[in-house]
């Protein structure tokens, strides 16, 4: 038998956190860092952290307020928020459906995704999805992002397969 896989990313694919994340980072400019900027510009400006890794979302944010704050201000500041999630809640419907299918057709399951390894842990584990994986990889851990093919070739390399 042949081994295939699929590599899942985690944030708009499994779960549906991109717009929450979204509005934590606009939530954090207006309410927190109290910048007096209009609601649906910010919006546009902040569209362009929707899928990129805390530390590209954090320099968006510091070159959007023209490095009025540093990339690690704004971090300090947002990681000092706790996010109450209940990451069930944004769960994709069509997951608790595909992900046993999968595994009963033979595929080797993973994740590779541009959030923390602590995140991923804690949405699979909250979601009841992460016995389905044979891997989780965080974009954390890698020079460059996605798009950059190295996550996906290490997940890969994990999984034992070739690309």
């Amino acid at each position: 038998m042949r081994y295939k896989g699929i590599i899942f990313d985690m944030d708009g694919v499994l779960v549906d956190s991109e717009p929450i994340y979204l509005q934590e980072a606009i939530d954090y400019i207006l309410d927190d860092l109290k910048e007096d900027v209009v609601y649906l510009e910010l919006k546009r400006g902040m569209n362009k952290i929707v899928g990129a890794s805390d530390d590209k979302m954090f320099e968006a944010m510091s070159e959007y307020l023209n490095h009025k704050y540093s990339t690690e201000e704004i971090k300090t500041g947002m990681w000092s928020k706790e996010l109450e999630l209940d990451y069930r809640t944004i769960l994709n419907p069509h997951v608790l459906y595909v992900l046993p299918k999968l595994k009963a057709k033979g595929y080797k399951l993973a994740i590779a995704s541009s959030s923390s390894m602590e995140n991923i842990k804690k949405v699979t584990r909250q979601c009841g999805i992460a016995s389905y994986f044979d891997c989780m990889v965080s974009g954390v851990d890698f020079k460059e992002t996605k798009p950059d093919p190295a996550i996906y070739l290490e997940t890969l390399r994990r999984l034992y397969l070739k690309p």
